[in-house]
């Protein structure tokens, strides 16, 4: 209804449509070990997140991968913080050590903000036996 000096108009139809309400993305699964993993490069993969609830309803604007050399304390911007990243996969070759582990988490964003990160995974510098 509306309202103005000469009086109320008469009720509107009846909405069937529901309205969706945006969020931020949902926390991302941890990212796992690529199967280029060697004790030179770290392969770094991570699952897109595809559906309205995993999305917040928005698409995904950009992944943000963070790393740790190995205290578990101190994370690092790899990709995505800026410029935004939508690819769900990164090798690292630029300061690996074999044999050292490695810490990853990562993180989505969409229109309305950042997601919370994932859990933290560990990755090791090496190559799977033969």
């Amino acid at each position: 209804m509306a309202h103005n000096s000469r009086g109320w108009s008469a009720f509107s139809a009846v909405s069937t449509t529901v309205a969706t309400i945006e969020t931020e993305p949902s926390q991302m699964s941890a990212p796992t070990s690529g199967s280029t993993t060697s004790s030179s490069q770290i392969e770094v993969d991570w699952t897109a997140l595809t559906t309205a609830a995993q999305t917040g309803g928005a698409s995904i604007t950009s992944y943000h991968l963070q790393w740790d050399a190995g205290t578990n304390t101190t994370w690092y911007d790899v990709i995505g913080l800026s410029p935004s990243y939508t690819s769900t996969s990164v090798i690292l070759s630029t300061s690996i050590v074999a044999g050292n582990t490695y810490y990853f988490r990562v993180r989505a964003s969409n229109i309305i903000g950042w997601g919370s990160y994932s859990s933290t995974a560990s990755i090791k510098a090496a190559q799977i036996p033969d």
